[in-house]
């Protein structure tokens, strides 16, 4: 192995190292209200019961992953906080996959900033819709960029999987809203250039549809 050729890598599986020595030596339980509303609607969606009390119940994107640890590991801190911390680390990774391509320095300075602001540390091991909210935007962005600026075809493909990333950070948490106006200026910037307009036209079209379907379950 050339380890010059492959140091950004390690310097990834650094950072993700000290993301997990953060949990270990710095996880303190749960925190606060949501934190038990979330636990017990996944303990009960883990036994088999949905309970649609509240407007936590709707939240699938952190739900389904949390119901899913538990009915595998049963209810723990460690069953509790492993869900969360794997979506940290998958930020990490996409953070590692766009910037890797512009050298070491760049790639270190981009992990760095984003382990040690304080809201994804404090966030990366607990039970809140936060960090899965964080990492279905920023992978609906990761599919922006792949295509435009790496694989240029295909749009039909990452303009679905742009959608889809963008429904599950909504189903994660509504404000999700607040995001909305970064992928509007994008496609109006297209538009007047015209580029990557099929693109935003399928975007549209599996949004309205991912929707439908979305609002069709609930209110079904």
């Amino acid at each position: 192995m050339n380890f010059n050729k492959n140091n950004s890598l390690y310097i990834f599986l650094f950072f993700g190292l000290l993301l997990v020595l953060y949990h270990v030596f710095g996880y303190f339980g749960h925190y606060g209200f949501d934190d038990m509303v979330y636990a017990r609607l996944a303990k009960n969606m883990a036994d088999g019961t949905l309970v649609f009390d509240n407007s936590f119940s709707f939240r699938f994107g952190i739900l389904i992953p949390l119901a899913l640890s538990y009915f595998f590991f049963g209810v723990s801190d460690f069953s509790s906080s492993m869900p969360s911390l794997i979506v940290s680390l998958s930020i990490l990774f996409l953070v590692y996959s766009l910037v890797k391509k512009y050298g070491n320095v760049q790639t270190f300075l981009a992990l760095c900033l984003t382990v040690f602001i304080h809201p994804f540390l404090f966030h990366s091991d607990k039970i809140m819709a936060d960090i899965y909210v964080a990492f279905f935007l920023f992978l609906s962005v990761y599919w922006i960029d792949r295509y435009r600026f790496t694989v240029k075809k295909n749009e039909v493909l990452y303009a679905f999987l742009f959608s889809l990333s963008l429904l599950f950070a909504f189903i994660s948490k509504e404000t999700v809203v607040l995001f909305l106006p970064l992928p509007i200026t994008l496609f109006f910037i297209d538009l007047y250039n015209k580029r990557s307009v099929r693109f935003w036209i399928f975007a549209l079209y599996f949004g309205i549809i991912l929707l439908v379907v979305k609002f069709h379950k609930v209110v079904g």
